[in-house]
């Protein structure tokens, strides 16, 4: 006999039947110089959203902000267990362009960036945003297969969520022949 479907969102994992209504691609935090001026970055304001959100019926969220795009995995954990709302977290690259000139996350090779999204999966989510390593994850795949950040979900089985307009290459045209 098989376990019983799961999910693991920040505060552990919940029976996948008790998901309930899923609203499948919010974000709880994320700053991108694309979208200056609407940094999603102040915890008592992303709590009254997830508030909204539970009040209005769902059960469940998925916060599909990337690393390097101020994801505060701990912060996600507190507004969870204020609202009563299962929110499940992701990892992942977004397009070049959101992270800006010189960022962190563009300076690593392919295989750092596997390992890194990887990381996140099987040890869990740093604390905070940034280049170290924890709380429970799910994988994010928005490159195309075989690019870094679809090697987590098929080394260790997560599932992947995709943004359209996700699937530029990586590492960008132009930066060089393979892992940097």
């Amino acid at each position: 006999m098989s376990a019983a479907p799961s999910v693991r969102t920040v505060l552990g994992e919940i029976a996948a039947a008790d998901l309930g209504p899923t609203n499948y691609h919010e974000h709880l935090f994320q700053v991108t110089p694309l979208l200056a001026g609407d940094e999603l970055d102040d915890e008592p304001s992303s709590q009254a959203e997830a508030g909204s959100l539970r009040h209005s019926g769902f059960a469940t969220m998925v916060d599909a902000t990337p690393v390097g795009l101020g994801r505060r995995p701990a912060a996600l954990a507190r507004i969870s267990e204020a609202e009563g709302l299962h929110v499940v977290a992701t990892t992942g690259a977004h397009r070049e362009p959101h992270y800006g000139p010189a960022h962190w996350l563009t300076e690593l090779s392919e295989n750092g960036l596997a390992e890194l999204f990887s990381r996140d999966v099987t040890v869990g989510l740093p604390v905070a945003d940034g280049p170290a390593a924890t709380l429970p994850p799910l994988a994010r795949g928005d490159k195309p297969s075989g690019r870094p950040s679809s090697r987590p979900g098929s080394a260790t089985g997560a599932s992947r969520l995709s943004s359209a307009g996700c699937s530029l290459p990586w590492p960008p045209p132009g930066s060089g022949p393979g892992p940097r």
